[in-house]
């Protein structure tokens, strides 16, 4: 099969204009990047993390002379300020708008695909910068786009800003990996860039994966700092098209994310945005924070490894992968077997815990089970998410569970889910049945505080005749009254909006010690408005401060 029928399924779901989008506006809680500008500079005149630190400019228009002095004497690619870096150390790399590729300033044969970008510690990449700019509080990474692209050869189509928007447009020779991190700690900074058109097609373990960002912490730490991005169009091969995290041979892989997106990213097997695999004793668990999952996928039906549209949790052999997941979106994901949105998978000792708070799965899509979450424990292992606050709604699977399907080979799995909402989610059962909410095999999920369609109130219906499902108290079954719901049957779709009504059942019906150190909800607002947190990712806000019914991301 070539490689674009794998893609045109999906090329409908996000156009250029999608992604026009998500570069211009970002992510809800960027709305007052502008703010930056205002924020004064240290004393010293120049804000930084790092100690002693020296500026390296990056811009198309310098003439490389001087690095170091200002714009005019930039490099003119990335590659450069990083071998400079190398030597100087303890550097911030100040890049201006543009497109920059990994093979760029190199003395070797031209479109190398194994060129990639290496981040080192206390080593910060900035992007964002107008060749006006001189101070970093200056940074508007949102208007000047700055792009990392894998296209060496120059030959993808792309939008005005140099970025490629879905992945059937790859042709020709693009870098296996973007970005590559190895033996990094969070000093490794990479903030304010987009990054692109990564084609993960090598037959290596480490050319296969993470188009956008390979994280290599086999036997090794890779926890870099990873703020202010976009992963746009990467394909991989094997799993984790816009980033992996491999955290094995009791090595760690958890980088911690914040304001990132993912948007129309690419796996054959899984993990269409993201990979996290642990193995042998390692640990990936990275930290996501203010993180969007839109439109990411996985392809060949019913391929066995086809799971996780958007993020593939693995840990194997005593290995940990339990992400920490707060204020995330994913919408409009789609798996071709398990998982539209998510697959948790642990064996032999292995876990996949994540941990999730204040996180919207809507219009995901799965072509078996798990239309949003499937969380797989065979052979021994242990897959017990926590979710807090979490909005299932509009998500669709093609056989069993829309929102969740749980599937352990003992009793080792026991997800716990509390102040959430699952509505109007389908599997082949239909819209209104309790399969179309949450599937059980072998599995106790404890539930409490939550509105679950079709289970009933605490107390009666499936608390009663079902003891997979554990009663926590305080459950409801009533319509919560979504601004705007969303059709499962169109999933994957990013329409909709599921903030709450006035009247709606779900308000002041959450209880707030699920909450502690958690101030707001998926918007920023106040997380606890009335005496009771409300369930859902939503606070209701009084008045409702939307106008408009502009898909949510944008908001």
């Amino acid at each position: 099969m070539s490689r674009k029928k794998f893609f045109n399924r999906y090329s409908i779901l996000m156009s250029a204009l999608f992604i026009g989008l998500a570069l211009a506006l970002a992510l809800p809680w960027l709305a007052d990047i502008q703010g930056i500008a205002a924020s004064p500079d240290t004393a010293s005149g120049v804000e930084n993390n790092l100690d002693a630190v020296n500026i390296i400019y990056v811009a198309k228009t310098g003439d490389g002379s001087a690095a170091t002095i200002g714009w005019s004497t930039a490099f003119t690619n990335v590659q450069d300020a990083l071998d400079t870096a190398a030597i100087l150390g303890n550097s911030e790399i100040w890049v201006a708008a543009g497109v920059y590729y990994p093979d760029e300033g190199k003395s070797q044969i031209d479109n190398v695909v194994t060129s990639t970008f290496v981040i080192t510690d206390n080593i910060a990449l900035y992007g964002g910068f107008d060749i006006s700019d001189t101070h970093k509080s200056e940074r508007d990474w949102v208007n000047n786009v700055t792009v990392l692209s894998g296209d060496i050869d120059g030959d993808d189509p792309a939008d005005a800003n140099g970025v490629v928007t879905d992945t059937s447009n790859i042709n020709g020779k693009n870098a296996f990996n973007v970005v590559t991190a190895r033996g990094v700690s969070g000093t490794a900074v990479l903030d304010g860039f987009t990054v692109t058109a990564g084609y993960a097609s090598g037959t290596s373990p480490f050319n296969d994966k993470g188009g956008g960002l390979l994280c290599d912490g086999i036997s090794s730490l890779c926890s870099p700092s990873l703020k202010n991005l976009i992963f746009s169009a990467n394909y991989a091969k094997s799993s984790g098209g816009g980033m992996t995290n491999l955290g094995t041979q009791s090595g760690i892989s958890s980088p911690s994310l914040e304001n990132v997106s993912f948007i129309n990213n690419y796996a054959i097997q899984g993990g269409g945005a993201m990979f996290n695999n642990a193995a042998n004793g390692g640990n990936s668990s990275p930290l996501l924070n203010k993180v969007a999952f839109i439109g990411n996928s996985t392809g060949i039906p019913f391929n066995q490894f086809t799971n996780g549209g958007a993020m593939l949790n693995q840990g194997i052999s005593s290995g940990i992968s339990s992400p920490s997941l707060t204020n995330v979106i994913f919408s409009g994901n789609s798996a071709t077997r398990d998982g539209g949105a998510m697959y948790n998978l642990s064996i032999s000792n292995g876990t996949s815990s994540p941990s999730l708070t204040n996180v919207l799965f809507s219009g995901n899509s799965a072509g078996l089970d798990g239309g949003a979450v499937f969380n797989a424990g065979p052979s021994g292992g242990t897959s017990s998410p926590k979710l807090m606050n979490v909005t299932f709604s509009g998500n669709l699977a093609g056989r069993f569970g829309g929102a969740i399907n749980n599937s352990g080979s003992d009793i080792t799995m026991t997800p716990e889910v509390s102040n959430s909402i699952f509505w109007n989610n389908q599997d082949s059962s239909g819209a209104d049945t309790i399969s179309a909410t949450i599937v059980n095999k072998t599995t106790l999920i404890t539930i409490t505080h939550s509105l679950v369609q079709s289970a009933g109130a605490s107390g009666t219906g499936i608390w009663l005749s079902d003891p997979s499902f554990v009663d926590g108290g305080n459950n409801i079954d009533q319509e919560p009254l979504f601004v705007l719901p969303v059709d499962p049957s169109t999933a994957p779709t990013t329409t909709g909006d599921l903030r709450l009504q006035s009247g709606s059942p779900a308000i002041d019906m959450g209880n707030n010690d699920f909450i502690t150190g958690v101030d707001t909800d998926l918007d920023g607002n106040n997380r606890i408005m009335g005496a009771h947190v409300d369930m859902g990712a939503y606070e209701y806000q009084i008045p409702y401060k939307y106008d408009r019914y502009l898909p949510f991301i944008y908001r």
